[in-house]
Formats: structure tokens, C-alpha cells, sequence
């Protein structure tokens, strides 16, 4: 173990296998050390995926862990805490709202997914222009502490 502090910000949703990176990076910490991190939750983007719904399509977003998920994920650690938050944002336009997802790189879709024709997309984007253009992150907040030797039974 060669860390005291390792922080990670909405990144490990992009990790291929979750619990095996956390259980790395826990590894990874000294003595008394920490691992902070946050990850995008099931409760993200659920506007753009009901605007898709509406059309009996499914989004292309992918699948992110519910807290519960997460917990069982951590539950084999000696001290871990976990808590979510809900970041409702007014993009304006669905527009906008791709627009942003294209800037910060998230235009991959989930596994097996096919593009939406343009007339499907086009359905989408006016349904949830109709619905106010709102979409919002889930976030999911964790805390892992490495126990100091002295407190390790």
C-alpha cells in the first residue's frame, strides 16, 4: 500500500468491472488512509430515458448502480459510508442537453445499443424538449477508510 488519500470524480463509471477497481484502489491505501469517490447513479439522465420510453425506444445511456448496488459492493470493507445527491439541470433544449454529453466525451453507448434513426431522435428531442429540457445527474458519494493497524482485530 503506497496511498494515504486517493479521490476519484465521476470517473469510475467509465471502470469495465467496478468492484474489482475499488477493491484495487482499496488495496492501494496505507494504514488509515481514505478513498473518496463519486460515480453516476441509476437515477441519471431519467428524463432523456422517459422522453425515450414515451416511443417505446430505450436510450443509449448506460446502466449506472443504485446505492444499494454500490453498499453491497462495498459490504466486505471494514469502514465504508455511502450517500447520493439529485443535480436536476434546465439544458434549455435537448439540443443542449447532447451537446453537453458530446463536451464532457459521453457519446459512447451501452453495449449492443444501435443509434436511433434521425426521425426517432428527432421524436425524442421534442418530447423531451416538451418536458422542459430538465435531465439530472444521480450522484453517488462513497467514503472508504483503511482501519489504522491498531484498530485491525
Amino acid at each position: 500500500p503506497c496511498f494515504n488519500l486517493i479521490v476519484s470524480t465521476l470517473a469510475s463509471q467509465w471502470f469495465e468491472d467496478l468492484p474489482r477497481a475499488l477493491d484495487r484502489l482499496f488495496a492501494a491505501l496505507r494504514p488509515g488512509g481514505h478513498l473518496f469517490f463519486s460515480t453516476m447513479a441509476d437515477r441519471s439522465f431519467q428524463e432523456w430515458r422517459a422522453a425515450h420510453a414515451v416511443h417505446g425506444l430505450v436510450a443509449g445511456t448506460p446502466d449506472y448502480p443504485t446505492l444499494a448496488d454500490l453498499g453491497r459492493m462495498l459490504a466486505h470493507l471494514p469502514d465504508s459510508a455511502l450517500c447520493d445527491e439529485d443535480y436536476p439541470i434546465a439544458w434549455g433544449s435537448a439540443r443542449a442537453f447532447l451537446g453537453h454529453l458530446r463536451t464532457i466525451g459521453a457519446t459512447v453507448p451501452r453495449p449492443g445499443r444501435a443509434p436511433l434513426t434521425a426521425a426517432q431522435l428527432k421524436r425524442v428531442m421534442t418530447t423531451f424538449d416538451q418536458g422542459g429540457a430538465l435531465c439530472t445527474y444521480h450522484v453517488a458519494f462513497a467514503r472508504l477508510s483503511r482501519l489504522p493497524r491498531h484498530s485491525i482485530p
